[in-house]
């Protein structure tokens, strides 16, 4: 690599002693919320695991160099216990697993060259915070507990995880309204469904909900639209948005994505609409996808420094904005309002924030092995996940402190902000269509208030139920207000998103009454139906290509 007539190793040093100036993006103010709230014992379950991370150089007596790392541990003790892992209660009940492995390893008379020994506190977290609109990231986090050493895994940038869920937006619904002629008002049929292969595409209950919306299959987070919507839209067109998102980690069936065995994996599959990928994704660039739409379908790729100047002030480098549009301007709104809902009445109740209004996702993957939330206000995005670093699953009592963290960060840094709506652009009207076909309605459909594109505004009338009259009011309604057709309100109350849901015993998880979201705010998308939020991404099968 040779960047402005510098080797890596050449700027690698002028980095760290020649003098550079760096121009961050860093906010001082909210990472130190981030590091704040990351610190705090009490955002976390009180149960508390240890992994181990190990990593010892010896010479043997024939003064060959050999490594050895904690998979080697780990097997070495199988053999005594099979279910053997590499968590533990407290990081001193590990050290007496490190000095027995390490002396079986010295007793032919091996001695140290180097040893690395660290515990990290189980589950873990990571967070990034961006400005969407100047791509500038304002703050990340990789993890929690004490940093033991410069240079060390950020999980915000450095590690890929599972999305879950949180993929239905970016892979699906986002190129059905911008392209495929489908609005938040289209239906599909909740009910059994098969992938191509033969195996379920299954709701976290088990359970159907019939003719459904895809504003209400956002908020409630229901798989089967998601998948049917994708085989609609075509997995090959989602990975192109995934691609324009700006992520960099997907598959495509290339030579670079052979594994070891020749396979090789592309990610345009109908797996990936539940977030079922090859690699998985970074914090920090599922958090600048989610900025984009909050950017009015503007994505500009994450921004860590603005220019870097040499000990002369001379500048070496300018790093400006790689900006393109991925979606329409009113798609943004489209999917920005459905959004809301799922944090008004869907499954991300628990991030509601006093003052600001919030649009956002959750994620969760196969057995909870991941847990997403990502949101916006029209301030910033933030992406928290959840998890523990050997994907196991997670227990019950750890399914939503995630989401508490992220609502305590977003509620400091929005502290002393004026309150602000998100806009409506002029191409988004509102008007009331028939709730089972999303076509325009006559006397005896049940009818909510939908907004719509105006280039895809429902024409043709609604031939499914019975009517007598043709004077029916289809009440056009151009006008932004708050106020919408409710003839069809229904109460299901059982929302639970697979782990995304607020009250699931949880010692630090906010209070969630199941709000419905009757405030006053804009309730557009009429029945308020919470249906079966369950979210169960385990569900869907990851190896489904």
């Amino acid at each position: 690599m040779n960047i402005k007539g510098y080797t890596k190793k050449q700027a690698t040093n002028l980095l760290y002693s020649g003098g550079l100036k760096v121009y961050t993006t860093q906010d001082s103010k909210i990472q130190n919320i981030l590091d704040e709230e990351y610190a705090d014992p009490s955002n976390y379950p009180d149960t508390v695991q240890y992994e181990l991370d190990y990593a010892l150089t010896v010479t043997d007596p024939n003064g060959n160099q050999l490594s050895y790392r904690e998979g080697m541990l780990q097997l070495y003790f199988q053999n005594e216990d099979p279910d053997f892992d590499l968590l533990f209660d407290s990081p001193e009940d590990g050290q007496t697993y490190v000095d027995k492995y390490k002396a079986s390893i010295l007793a032919n008379g091996s001695k140290v060259l180097a040893e690395r020994v660290n515990f990290a506190p189980q589950p873990q977290s990571s967070m990034s915070v961006i400005d969407q609109h100047t791509g500038y990231v304002k703050a990340l986090i990789g993890g929690r507990g004490e940093k033991t050493a410069s240079l060390t895994l950020n999980r915000a940038t450095d590690t890929t995880r599972q999305p879950g869920s949180t993929f239905k937006i970016v892979s699906t619904y986002a190129p059905a309204l911008n392209e495929k002629g489908m609005t938040l008002a289209t239906t599909f049929e909740d009910e059994p469904y098969e992938y191509p292969d033969g195996s379920p595409v299954n709701n976290a209950t088990r359970s159907y909900n019939g003719t459904t919306t895809i504003r209400t299959a956002i908020q409630n987070s229901i798989n089967v639209v998601a998948v049917k919507c994708l085989e609609k839209v075509t997995p090959e067109l989602g990975l192109k948005y995934l691609d324009n998102f700006g992520f960099t980690t997907l598959a495509h069936g290339t030579e670079a994505d052979k594994d070891a065995n020749g396979n090789v994996w592309s990610d345009a599959n109908l797996a990936t609409a539940l977030g079922g990928i090859t690699r998985g994704v970074t914090n920090v660039e599922l958090c600048a996808s989610y900025a984009a739409i909050a950017n009015n379908g503007n994505y500009i790729k994450p921004i860590y420094y603005t220019k870097i100047l040499d000990h002369n002030g001379n500048v070496l480098i300018e790093n400006t904005a790689a900006e393109r549009s991925v979606i329409k301007e009113s798609t943004a709104f489209l999917l920005t309002s459905a959004m809301e809902d799922v944090v008004k009445q869907g499954t991300g109740t628990a991030c509601q924030l006093d003052n600001m209004p919030v649009a956002g996702k959750t994620g969760t993957t196969e057995a909870y092995n991941d847990l997403w939330f990502v949101g916006y206000t029209p301030y910033y995005t933030c992406a928290v996940w959840s998890g523990y670093d050997n994907n196991e699953k997670l227990p019950d009592y750890a399914r939503n402190f995630h989401k508490a963290l992220w609502k305590k960060v977003m509620t400091r840094i929005h502290e002393g902000l004026p309150s602000k709506e998100f806009e409506k652009p002029a191409s988004v009207e509102k008007l009331s269509v028939c709730e089972e076909t999303g076509l325009l309605p006559r006397a005896g459909c049940p009818v909510i208030t939908e907004y719509f594109d105006v280039g895809t505004m429902p024409t043709e009338y609604c031939d499914q139920h019975f009517y007598d009259s043709d004077d029916y009011d289809y009440n056009y309604d151009t006008d932004s207000s708050d106020q919408t057709d409710n003839t069809t309100d229904t109460d299901n109350s059982e929302n639970s998103d697979n782990g995304d849901t607020d009250n699931s015993g949880d010692s630090n998880n906010t209070d969630d009454n199941g709000n419905s979201g009757d405030d006053g705010t804009d309730n557009t998308g009429g029945s308020d139906d919470n249906g079966d939020g369950n979210e169960d991404d385990s569900s869907y099968q990851v190896d489904y290509y």
